[in-house]
């Protein structure tokens, strides 16, 4: 009974007017939901408001009411901590958590010598206070998540990485907490939290307790969306395929634009788990062949080998590689990818191609790494200088074109439905179909074929406007609802020109 009651409670987190799920428990998923009834593209499943958040972990100094970067300029006078204004200071999430907390310790938060443009241990300090706060109800449901404390214990480094928190709590505040709780707290936050990414860039943390019932795969059958309004924070949860009543409704824990190695990697070091789901256990990655390498030989596609873990194996000519070798070769480009993607002085064009050329020696071409090197080429070509629209040649008009093309076939298969990211990539695809076939009216002078290709991309946009408008206040997607209106209109005057 003790069970189903605390089902209850989780399963009572759902505000949705239309819910589209019930919980389940088995020895193998533990709890779980399923689909309630039969569910289509874009139905909602689930909504629900955050237990409790605060700023990411291992943040650097930023507001603990509205995430804003701080400077130092301005400190909270009850509790010393780094704010950015009076009114933020006087909030009641601030005042009735944290702050209280340091009031009843008779603490103050000592900034001297601080670096503000790097993180401060001590802001995880505000995740322990804030679960910390949580009502009886609340906390009982928090502390019924998994945690993997103890596998995170073992893992080196990790307690002398929050140690600096540890004895706050326990010397500095005083708080009658034992080192264990005030880590179980953290390592819950690693297992079930969600982010958020404001326009500054700056990242929130949520804990939605409902919504993390729901199991990972990489090949999952949900979209989510998190709300951030004047009211506060909510997520949402639609199914992005249809789903059969009584069917486990599975969420992804990773980029699903990842091969299957550095998939695996995330999940067991930010999650302690190995997945066996459907796509994983598909050596040709839902026939997307997003894994595989290039044959040394005859240059076919290299993938694994379900009966042996220790070896991959050429479609064309079956000569094998050891996994070991290929795994270590999709580390390290998948390692020289990333520092190439975040450093703003190599993220260029002329960069990116020519490690797609040098990558494409080694792996095929539709391997993942190589799609999210094109993903990211999309939003240069047309912006980048030497490249804007008024420079573009046809050529480059043509290769935008065809990388938007390339991306959406990978995820027509590991991302089906209307999504935030395909709308994206619709988005971007639509002013190449337009250029190109005014390059077209300007060669061949034929409207009525250049017309078909006008309409062509009016109906890409229109797709993506439709998305658009039904993601989140405050998000990207969203705020391209009116420059998208503002395309389609353009293209109507055009088209009725023609």
């Amino acid at each position: 009974m003790e069970e189903i009651a605390s089902l209850e409670n989780i399963a009572a987190l759902n505000i949705s007017q239309s819910s589209g799920f019930t919980l389940q428990r088995d020895d193998t998923f533990g709890r779980y939901p399923v689909a309630s009834r039969d569910l289509k593209a874009g139905d909602t499943i689930l909504e629900e408001k955050p237990l409790s958040w605060a700023p990411m972990l291992d943040t650097r100094p930023v507001c603990l009411t509205c995430l804003e970067n701080v400077t130092g300029s301005y400190h909270c006078p009850s509790c010393g901590w780094p704010m950015c204004s009076k009114g933020c200071a006087q909030t009641a999430v601030h005042n009735n958590l944290e702050c209280s907390v340091f009031s009843s310790s008779k603490v103050k938060l000592s900034c001297k010598g601080w670096n503000y443009a790097t993180p401060k241990p001590i802001y995880n300090l505000v995740t322990v206070l804030r679960v910390r706060a949580m009502g009886k109800e609340q906390k009982k449901v928090a502390d019924s998540m998994e945690h993997h404390l103890n596998q995170w214990k073992d893992k080196e480094g990790f307690k002398e990485k929050y140690k600096v928190v540890v004895d706050y709590v326990m010397d500095t505040l005083k708080l009658s907490m034992t080192e264990d709780e005030i880590l179980h707290i953290i390592t819950n936050s690693y297992t079930n939290d969600f982010s958020h990414t404001f326009t500054s860039g700056n990242q929130v943390h949520l804990m939605f307790p409902l919504t993390a019932m729901l199991n990972h795969s990489c090949f999952p059958n949900i979209a989510r969306s998190i709300h951030h309004t004047a009211s506060g924070f909510k997520m949402r949860v639609v199914a992005s395929r249809p789903i059969k009543a009584g069917s486990q409704i599975f969420n992804s824990y990773i980029d699903i634009l990842d091969p299957v190695q550095v998939r695996k990697k995330h999940l067991e070091e930010t999650k302690n788990m190995i997945c066996r789901c459907e796509r994983c256990e598909d050596p040709s990655d839902l026939g997307t062949f997003g894994s595989a390498v290039l044959c040394r030989g005859c240059k076919g596609p290299v993938i694994p080998v379900l009966e042996d873990t220790g070896s991959w194996q050429c479609k064309k000519c079956e000569e094998k590689m050891l996994t070991e070798e290929v795994d270590s070769l999709i580390f390290d480009i998948d390692e020289e990818q990333k520092d190439l993607l975040a450093n703003p002085k190599l993220k260029k064009i002329k960069t990116i191609e020519k490690f797609i050329k040098t990558s494409l020696t080694k792996l095929d071409p539709r391997n993942l790494l190589i799609v999210r090197l094109k993903y990211n080429l999309i939003g240069l070509y047309g912006r980048e200088p030497g490249f804007n629209s008024e420079e573009m040649t046809e050529a480059t008009w043509m290769r935008k074109k065809q990388l938007c093309e390339e991306i959406l076939e990978t995820l027509k298969v590991l991302e089906p439905g209307l999504t935030a990211r395909k709308a994206r990539l619709m988005y971007e695809l639509h002013l190449p179909l337009i250029m190109l076939a005014q390059v077209n009216l300007n060669k061949k002078g034929d409207k009525a074929a250049v017309k078909k290709e006008f309409q062509k991309g009016l109906v890409t946009l229109k797709v993506a406007l439709k998305v658009f408008e039904s993601e989140p206040e405050g998000s990207w997607e969203r705020e391209m609802v009116g420059r998208s209106q503002e395309a389609v209109s353009q293209i109507h005057e055009i088209m009725e020109c023609l």
